[in-house]
């Protein structure tokens, strides 16, 4: 009895080190487009375990997991009629599978002076759908648009450009008419525990600078917090 019990004493010891190691919580947030975000973080607060958002149908537009407070292994996007948009692994680096029908509603362009980078180099792309990306971009531009040019009732189209340059740093803008003028707008994404990553455009190993283009339309409510409905202009 002896010799079976000190292993299974050493064995219980060990796990019960494991699992203080992996100790693990799980937190949600909802997202500025009301949908919900729900991540895991260890006993360091580092993210660690499944990162998911799904919308208010209960529908997944996100999963993927962390490692170590950064993203690992295969992503999904999903796009709202629940089709996967993209799956992408961050251990290789390498977009697995993209949705080349969905990728139709952006304009995506390489800014080199060079011809043959600007044809030959691989897109820049962000790791979401592109309705995951327009529904949360169409809140940062309510909380951002002057209120003197808010229009109720009544749908705006807007353009939402992001620039991406060589060190994947991003900038991004909008423009829209108010009355006979056109405006632009730089656009600040406020801090989120989900930040749109972005895959870069690449030539030769290198990150090459190119811009993402989308179009969107939003009708603004008396509660200009709230969107009464979003679509794809054409």
């Amino acid at each position: 009895m002896k010799a079976f019990i000190l292993p299974l004493l050493v064995s219980t010891s060990i796990i019960g080190s494991i699992f203080g190691i992996l100790e693990i919580k799980e937190k949600s947030v909802i997202l500025p487009d009301d949908t919900k975000l729900t991540y895991q973080v260890d006993e360091k607060n580092k993210m660690n375990g499944l990162f998911t958002v799904i919308n208010t149908s209960q529908q997944p537009l996100i999963r993927g997991s962390y490692k170590e407070d950064k993203r690992s292994g295969n992503w999904y996007c999903f796009s709202n009629d629940k089709s996967v948009f993209m799956r992408y692994n961050y251990d290789l680096n390498k977009v697995l599978y993209l949705d080349t029908v969905a990728i139709k509603k952006a304009t995506i362009k390489v800014l080199s002076n060079n011809k043959e980078v600007a044809e030959n180099a691989s897109i820049s792309l962000p790791v979401c759908s592109i309705d995951q990306y327009v529904s949360l971009l169409n809140e940062e531009i309510k909380a951002s648009i002057p209120q003197n040019q808010v229009v109720y009732n009544r749908v705006t189209d807007f353009e939402i450009t992001a620039t991406i340059d060589e060190k994947n740093r991003v900038e991004y803008k909008y423009a829209y008419m108010f009355g006979n003028n056109k405006f632009e707008r730089v656009l600040k994404p406020r801090a989120s525990k989900f930040n749109i990553d972005w895959i870069p455009a690449m030539y030769a190993d290198k990150a090459v600078a190119s811009e993402f283009r989308v179009y969107s339309q939003i009708t603004f409510t008396a509660d200009n917090n709230r969107m009464s409905r979003f679509n794809w202009s054409n």
